[in-house]
């Protein structure tokens, strides 16, 4: 096992070489002239030795004293009095505030970098609009000036950063979302990798890595209190497909939405404004009905369009009232597109819920929000104004929304604390007893120590977790042609509360795991 813990806790492998010399054949109730099974402990020793040599500062090493048998999994530690205080630092999550997890910085760092654009973006546009009330001569004067005074480097890179940030001066806070979307992608993406594409079709990390970088899930804001990712989540794509369609949706209908709303009159903030309604209330939503684990950053982009696509149609009836009013662009086309892949298998980390949430979210801002969309009666005009008493009651409901999340009033499923559950659906099936008899003469399938005779002709039930995509086809068609019998729930919900064994399919490239569980009240 691998991770980061307290060396007091840890058995390392030079001190229990040093005990197996003495007592590797009492430990392991070898007779002195089993051959067989010497030479296969000495083999182990040898590798673990290895690996632990290779790999010192990563690689701790459990033993389990006693006869048993060996394992990769967590079942069969679990059962040993004192595993868990062990394994617990290893695998214990550290605290939010001053985490120096992988995500954790990343996500620091990639919003700084985002912050850094937004202020640089910002800097710029309001140079631009400065030098619009200069005649010529002052201009000139002024530059004469700033250049005797840039000798400073920082002022330097000041200058070589604003000017590089002008050419986004229209779209500030677009540009400053997507900085900080790519950054946080691409970093993810180099620390999680890739997952199988049934786990993950948009070609992402696993759903455990898409937790820790901060993914919504109700149950884990519910039962453990991980508020910010109500914050987070706004910048998770959850695959390379999803980041392709945030990006291309920010970059050409999401600019084009701040670009009109600033040269109408708006202040720049007011774009950032409609953002974080439809991001936090999306979030909000999700976190007080939803249940597993979904984005927000492809919602925000469909809730964005649609609030854009309310506005033009607004500005369209009163167009010939509105010489000066700038058009607003959109596409209800790549609109509708996004929405309905989005609730298909295929987007298995984007939620129907979010979706849906975003669509009446950015209908009801674009309805609402501004009094008119007589933007520019005059050609001096500052446009229409935002309605404030709504402003003011969105608020008010998010902040309900945020008490009841803060007094756990939601009950979403407590499975879902455990990130690896939200990338797949539990199945279960109890009619399963002549397939576990075959496969365990077949191919050597064995179950705990001490109950070698379980498989003779009781109850089982086998449970599995089987991912987003590929669920309901399976349990379709082994249901349709009469394969096996499977039920969506769990053994444990049915009455199998003996867990008996564990056993890990492979076929081809994926890996199911299989848990096998039996009745307590059944005789051996």
């Amino acid at each position: 096992m691998s991770g980061n813990g307290n060396n007091n806790n840890r058995r390392s492998l030079s001190s229990f070489l040093s005990q197996s010399n003495n007592n590797t054949l009492t430990d392991r109730n070898l007779e002195d002239n089993n051959n067989l099974q010497t030479e296969w402990w000495n083999g182990i020793v040898t590798s673990m030795n290895a690996v632990k040599k290779k790999h010192n500062k990563n690689v701790f090493f459990y033993m389990i004293d006693g006869e048993g048998h060996c394992s990769f999994g967590l079942y069969y530690p679990l059962q040993d009095e004192g595993f868990e205080s062990w394994a617990s630092p290893i695998v214990r999550e550290g605290r939010v505030i001053g985490n120096n997890r992988p995500s954790a910085v990343s996500f620091v760092v990639s919003f700084a970098l985002g912050s850094l654009c937004l202020m640089a973006a910002v800097a710029a546009a309001r140079q631009k609009n400065e030098s619009k009330l200069l005649d010529e001569e002052t201009i000139s004067d002024s530059n004469n000036h700033r250049a005797r005074r840039l000798s400073s480097s920082l002022l330097r890179l000041k200058g070589i950063l604003i000017h590089q940030a002008s050419r986004y001066s229209s779209y500030p806070w677009t540009a400053s979302y997507l900085f900080t979307c790519s950054s946080y992608f691409v970093l993810m993406l180099i620390l999680q990798g890739f997952a199988h594409p049934l786990d993950n079709p948009t070609l992402g990390p696993s759903a455990v890595g898409l937790s820790s970088f901060g993914i919504n899930n109700p149950s884990l804001i519910i039962y453990r209190m991980e508020h910010w990712r109500l914050f987070t989540s706004t910048f998770v794509c959850s695959g390379v497909i999803t980041f392709l369609l945030v990006f291309i949706s920010m970059y050409k209908y999401g600019a084009a939405l701040e670009t009109a709303m600033m040269e109408n009159k708006h202040p720049h903030w007011v774009f950032a404004m409609v953002v974080a309604i439809i991001s936090l209330g999306v979030n909000l939503i999700y976190a007080c009905i939803g249940n597993g684990a979904s984005g927000a950053s492809l919602s925000l982009v469909i809730g964005l369009n649609v609030f854009c696509g309310i506005l033009k149609r607004r500005s369209d009836a009163l167009s010939a009232y509105t010489p000066y009013n700038k058009p607003y662009v959109t596409s209800w086309g790549f609109t509708i597109f996004v929405a309905l892949i989005g609730c298909t298998p295929l987007f298995p980390f984007d939620s129907l819920v979010t979706i849906f949430a975003a669509i009446v979210i950015g209908t009801l801002l674009g309805l609402f929000v501004f009094k008119n969309t007589l933007l520019g009666l005059t050609e001096g005009s500052s446009g229409s104004a935002l309605r404030w008493n709504i402003v003011r009651g969105t608020g008010v409901l998010f902040f309900i929304m945020y008490l009841l999340v803060l007094l756990g009033v939601p009950s979403p499923e407590v499975r879902n604390i455990y990130p690896y559950l939200t990338g797949c659906n539990l199945v279960y099936s109890d009619q399963i007893s002549d397939f576990v008899e075959q496969y365990a003469s077949n191919y050597g399938g064995r179950a705990l120590e001490g109950n070698d005779d379980v498989f003779g002709g009781q109850n089982m039930c086998a449970q599995l977790c089987l991912p987003h995509l590929v669920h309901r086809p399976l349990v379709w068609g082994a249901n349709k042609l009469g394969l096996i019998a499977i039920e969506e729930g769990t053994c444990e919900e049915n009455g199998y509360d003996e867990h008996i064994a564990d056993k890990a399919i492979r076929e081809y490239t994926i890996t199911i795991e299989v848990e096998l569980y039996t009745q307590s009240g059944e005789d051996e």
